[in-house]
């Protein structure tokens, strides 16, 4: 649990515009873009709907996707309503 949160605290870190991050968050996008084309049925199976993925794809570059989805599915698994200016870290 420990190296989790320090994982995510890094992540969170990293999301200023430094180009480095920037360099990131795009190809997290490519990577979910892919995801979205190819593995539709895994990615359900995981709890991820491809209105999911279309919604971290349109996300601004200087929000890390990875980070945001994970977010809206917690908060999506629990059922509660969190509007998108709260999970979007600029």
């Amino acid at each position: 649990m420990r190296e989790y949160a320090l994982n995510r605290a890094q992540m969170a870190g990293s999301s200023g515009a430094s180009l480095l991050a920037l360099l990131r968050h795009w190809l997290a996008r490519r990577y979910l873009t892919k995801l979205a084309a190819t593995h539709e049925a895994a990615a359900e199976f995981s709890g991820i709907t491809a209105a999911d993925l279309e919604w971290a794809i349109r996300l601004p570059l200087a929000t890390d996707p990875r980070l945001a989805l994970e977010d809206r599915l917690f908060h999506k698994a629990r059922r509660l309503v969190v509007p998108a200016a709260a999970i979007q870290r600029a």
